[in-house]
């Protein structure tokens, strides 16, 4: 079930089933690889990927960090929220796609639970791509995931 072009809602939470297991089994694989430490896996979501991948990371103690650039997290995973990796969440303030108040709902649950988290708004800035900060963004998540992996 998802979004058509001109829907800017989240799909039905029950839409995130196969996306998730996707994620999780894309995880498993990717820690068989010699040349990955299956300790240090990391997510990057973009846009309803950012809603996948703290679906995921919240319920996957295999995540060490997740990264959600123009994203969120799906109420209902957020009303069970108990564990959380190290999170760093990016959003533009003029995002029209995905409102800004996702990225300060996920920065506000995280709070209230004392979980690690970077919240980053940027002053202009719409939906993906991001024009004016596109390389401090980068910089960031590079950094981010060097620190927390």
């Amino acid at each position: 079930m998802r979004p058509g072009p001109n829907d800017r809602g989240l799909p039905d939470p029950s839409a995130f089933i196969p996306w998730t297991a996707t994620v999780e089994r894309a995880v498993s694989y990717v820690q068989g690889f010699s040349c990955v430490d299956p300790n240090r896996v990391g997510l990057l979501g973009l846009s309803l990927g950012g809603f996948v991948g703290t679906s995921v990371a919240a319920n996957d103690s295999r995540i060490r960090s997740v990264v959600t650039l123009s994203g969120g997290m799906p109420d209902p995973v957020a009303a069970n929220l108990r564990h959380m990796p190290p999170t760093l969440i990016v959003h533009g303030d003029q995002d029209q796609d995905v409102p800004v108040m996702e990225a300060y709902k996920l920065h506000n649950n995280m709070a209230s639970k004392g979980l690690w988290h970077d919240l980053e708004i940027l002053p202009c800035e719409g939906h993906l791509p991001y024009q004016t900060y596109k390389e401090a963004v980068a910089k960031k998540v590079l950094s981010f995931f060097d620190r927390t992996l």
